[in-house]
């Protein structure tokens, strides 16, 4: 593909259109049409002012992955300390109940067996004996 002139507006539009796209200029053979070369000249591009912006890019990028990589860590180390008090606190309130189930069991024996046991006699014997 090549871009050439239309004869009617002057715009520049690509040899294999049928009609300019700006003026509709219809073009009967495509391949008849000249190419014409475009030459592009004075262009510098600056690279001093690009790289400080590529470092700048990677700079932010690789402050954002630590950023975000320290937050996820303390986080995790923050839950992972609360679910450690709450391990406790139920393996601590499981023993309780152990206890008392033991307890209530202990009792049910002594006042259905008559069964004296100076653990629960306070529970079911009048003034504890």
């Amino acid at each position: 593909m090549a871009l050439i002139n239309c004869p009617e507006c002057q715009k520049e539009i690509s040899n294999k259109v049928k009609s300019c796209p700006h003026c509709g200029y219809p073009f009967e053979n495509n391949e008849s049409a000249q190419a014409q070369k475009v030459e592009i000249t004075d262009i510098k591009v600056n690279s001093t002012k690009v790289k400080p912006i590529i470092t700048g890019i990677v700079a932010t990028v690789a402050i954002a992955f630590v950023i975000f990589f320290a937050i996820k860590y303390i986080t995790k180390s923050f839950y992972i300390s609360k679910l450690k008090i709450i391990h406790e606190e139920i393996l601590e309130s499981a023993t309780l109940a152990e206890g008392l189930t033991t307890l209530t069991h202990d009792v049910w024996a002594n006042a259905i067996r008559k069964t004296p046991n100076p653990n629960t006699n306070r529970y079911t014997r009048h003034q504890g004996g």
